[in-house]
C-alpha cells in the first residue's frame, strides 16, 4: 500500500446556520460523531488510503481539508513531564498506532477541527483512550482562522497481528456529509520495537523524548556479606541475606535539562521476587540520584545496594522507565 500518495476527495453537506464557529464540535472521545452511519442522514463513507485527504464543506462558508498520513506502530512512547522522561507501553496490547493528522481551514469562517476520530481493528472499535503528548496532540489544535492549517498526532492502542484497521472521521458540523475512512493492513505499517532487554552489563540504555534524553549504564555487580565504608564503619548483611552491589552511571545526553534515574528506579529481580535498593552507606561511592533535572552533559555515578536472600539466583537488574516498562540486564556477579 502506498502511504505517500496524496489525493483530496470532496464531502459536501447542507448549510447549517450558526454551527460554523462552534467551539466544541464533538465529545472528547468522538463516539457521538465517529461511527460512520450513526447519523440518520449520513451517506456512504469516503474510502481513503493514508496520505489521502477529504474536504468537508457546506454553503455557509465551512470548508476544511483533513489528511491522515505517516502511520506507525510504536511499542513504547516517551513523553516529558516536569523534566522527567516517562515511557508508556500498552497493558494488554503490544503496540500503539500513531497517525499524523493535517487540517486546513479553506473556508471563510473560523472553525475548530472535528474531534470525531476513532479506530477500528478487524471490525471492532478500539478503546479511544490514547497517548496524550502535550503540544503534539491533534486534540490540542484550537480554532483555525480562514487560511490557517495545523498538524497533530492521534494514537490508539493497537492489537497484535496483521489484520485490517480503519481510522474514521465524521465532521459533526456537516451532519449530512459522509464520514471519511482511512483503511489499512497492519502488515503494511512500519513497527518500531523498543530495545528493552540488554545482553550484559556495560550495555547502555538510552531513553529519549525529543530534545530530552539520558543514558543509563550498569557496569559491574559484586556480592558480599559485609563491606567497610569510607569512614571505616563496617556494614554486615542480616542473617540469611547477602549484599548485591551494582555499579552504574547515568548521563544527560540531550540538549535540555532532564531528571536522571534515581535509586528508586533501579531494582533487582531474583527467583520471581523484586528487590528495591537500600542506601549504600559509603557516601564517597553511593549513587545519590538527585530529584532535580541535570543540565545537558552532566552525569551521576555510584553504587546501588540490594539486600537479597543467600539462595537468590538468576539475578536481573531492572531500570523502571514507565508504568510496568523496564529495561533489563542479566546481573551476574563479577560482570563488567
Amino acid at each position: 500500500m502506498n502511504f505517500q500518495r496524496r489525493r483530496l476527495l470532496e464531502a459536501s453537506g447542507v448549510a447549517l446556520a450558526g454551527l460554523a464557529g462552534c467551539a466544541d464540535l464533538d465529545s472528547d472521545d468522538g463516539r457521538s460523531a465517529g461511527n460512520g452511519g450513526q447519523s440518520s442522514t449520513a451517506g456512504e463513507p469516503l474510502e481513503l488510503d493514508f496520505g489521502e485527504g477529504a474536504r468537508f464543506s457546506n454553503d455557509s462558508g465551512v470548508a476544511l481539508s483533513v489528511e491522515l498520513s505517516n502511520p506507525r506502530l510504536l511499542e513504547t512512547v516517551s513523553v516529558v513531564r516536569d523534566g522527567e522522561i516517562y515511557v508508556d507501553s500498552p497493558e494488554s496490547r503490544p503496540y500503539f498506532l500513531f497517525v499524523t493528522v493535517r487540517v486546513a481551514n479553506e473556508g471563510s469562517s473560523a472553525i475548530d477541527p472535528p474531534r470525531g476520530l476513532f479506530f477500528e481493528a478487524e471490525g471492532r472499535e478500539v478503546d479511544g483512550a490514547a497517548i496524550r503528548t502535550q503540544g503534539q496532540r491533534y486534540r490540542d489544535i484550537g480554532e483555525l482562522a480562514p487560511g490557517e492549517g495545523a498538524e497533530g498526532t492521534i494514537a490508539f492502542p493497537a492489537p497484535d497481528g496483521d489484520g485490517a484497521g480503519t481510522v474514521s472521521l465524521k465532521f459533526q458540523v456537516l451532519l449530512e456529509s459522509p464520514p471519511a475512512r482511512w483503511t489499512f493492513d497492519f502488515a503494511d505499517v512500519p513497527r518500531e520495537t523498543a530495545d528493552l532487554e540488554k545482553e550484559g552489563l556495560g550495555e547502555t540504555a538510552t531513553v529519549r523524548a525529543g530534545n530530552h534524553a539520558y543514558e543509563f549504564t550498569p557496569t559491574a555487580v559484586r556480592v558480599t556479606t559485609a563491606y567497610t565504608d569510607g569512614d571505616g564503619n563496617e556494614h554486615t548483611a542480616p542473617s540469611g541475606s547477602t549484599f548485591v552491589l551494582v555499579e552504574a552511571r547515568s548521563e544527560n545526553v540531550g540538549s535540555e535539562p532532564v531528571k536522571l534515574p534515581n535509586p528508586y528506579d533501579v531494582r533487582l529481580a531474583a527467583d520471581g521476587s523484586v528487590y528495591r535498593g537500600g542506601q549504600y552507606k559509603d557516601a564517597a561511592e553511593r549513587y545519590e540520584g538527585q530529584v532535580d533535572p541535570y543540565p545537558p552533559g552532566e552525569s551521576q555515578a555510584g553504587v546501588f545496594l540490594f539486600d537479597v536472600p543467600d539462595a537468590a539466583s538468576s539475578l536481573t537488574l531492572q531500570l523502571a522507565i514507565g508504568n510496568q516498562t523496564f529495561v533489563t540486564w542479566p546481573a551476574e556477579p563479577g560482570g563488567g
